[in-house]
């Protein structure tokens, strides 16, 4: 079968991979002039890390393995934990990566026989004869059996295959980076009066950090020397990642979602945040991509006909899921004022310790279980 897949991030990359091991000639379209990963660090949860190991995609040595992931306050007071290395026993670890080297590790991956063509965005894609699909770019086509729409958040092939989509304002602006900063391996999210601040390790020395500040939609994002204020109160890792920032302003972008996902039509299919972009609050973004590609591999062996309505069914209950977590976890963040936010700790501090960890390990185990049946 001959599959266009267009966009070369986490997730069309992982596509491409997965679709050429199982024998389909694979054509990828990438509208940059290189391979580059745009963005500063992520969280590989062990579904993910298991869904790239089906794959021969190993991140032992690329990435930190994490043996805490806590939940604290602005001052560093722990509220409530999830011990991955617990889970790494049962699942296998969770990593802290630069997405470059995630980058570059899927990358490596991609065989020889796969036609890649950078520097060419994608302009319309039409029917063609025989059930096929022709994809446009300036004056070149290519023509293909499915398209796979792995473009991002503001997806051009979604919009070509399925109409302009509303992408919904989460509430909460974004800046990220990477610092020089070593937290061993521990992640951390620390939450104080509208905003909250994540830390966690890329190497033994640098840490990735996000600033999250809840704020309307559209309002002009602050300088940074005044957006420092709005984070004074941090202490704790949360702290020194701050302080180390300096004065380079870091990467800044508003937290968006679709409300429900949008799988494609006819013979164009979309996966990862084309898909079903959501917010970042349990770190799935990434691994939503993985799993889409590894089992839109899967459900392709059973022939192109009705293959959106089998990747669908697999996958929009598992995604739901995860988005419905992810935007659970973020209501916390968007309590406002000094009582509201010492009453949001003292009921985080006194609930089940182990409340979150078995939300955590019912979503890997889901994930792993979806990929061993697929692979």
């Amino acid at each position: 079968m001959q599959v266009v897949v267009v966009g070369a991030g986490i997730g069309g990359l992982t596509a491409a991979v997965a679709l050429s091991r199982r024998g389909h000639a694979v054509t990828l379209i990438e509208r940059a002039p290189a391979f580059e990963a745009i963005g500063a660090g992520l969280l590989m949860a062990p579904n993910a890390v298991h869904a790239l190991a089906s794959l021969g995609i190993d991140l032992d040595g690329v990435g930190v393995p994490l043996d805490t992931l806590d939940l604290a306050d602005a001052g560093g007071r722990v509220l409530g934990s999830v011990n991955l290395g617990r889970l790494a026993r049962e699942f296998g670890p969770s990593f802290g990566i630069t997405r470059p080297a995630l980058h570059e590790s899927i990358l490596r991956a991609l065989p020889d026989s796969v036609s890649v063509h950078l520097g060419h965005a994608v302009d319309a894609i039409a029917s063609s004869v025989k059930d096929r699909v022709t994809v446009h770019s300036g004056d070149l086509t290519w023509e293909a059996d499915l398209v796979v729409g792995a473009d991002g958040l503001h997806s051009r092939i979604r919009e070509i295959a399925c109409g302009p989509q509303t992408l919904r304002y989460a509430g909460e602006t974004c800046w990220r980076g990477i610092v020089p900063l070593a937290v061993g391996h521990r992640a951390v999210e620390q939450w104080g009066d509208g905003t909250r601040v994540g830390v966690f390790p890329m190497t033994a020395d640098t840490a990735y950090y996000y600033l999250l500040r809840c704020v309307p939609q559209g309002a002009p994002p602050p300088a940074w020397d005044e957006l420092r204020t709005h984070f004074t109160a941090y202490r704790g890792l949360a702290g020194e990642a701050i302080a180390a920032i300096g004065d380079v302003p870091p990467l800044h972008h508003d937290l968006l979602e679709l409300d429900r996902p949008v799988w494609g039509a006819e013979r164009v299919l979309l996966l990862g945040d084309a898909a079903h972009a959501m917010t970042p609050n349990v770190g799935q973004g990434a691994a939503m991509a993985i799993e889409d590609a590894i089992t839109l591999a899967r459900v392709l062996d059973d022939g192109i006909d009705g293959a959106l309505a089998r990747h669908r069914t697999l996958r929009e209950p598992r995604v739901r899921s995860v988005q419905l977590l992810a935007r659970r976890a973020g209501l916390g963040v968007k309590v406002r004022g000094a009582w509201a936010t010492r009453m949001r700790d003292s009921m985080m501090r006194a609930a089940p310790s182990q409340a979150t960890e078995r939300t955590w390990r019912a979503m890997i185990a889901e994930g792993v279980d979806l990929v061993a049946r697929v692979n």
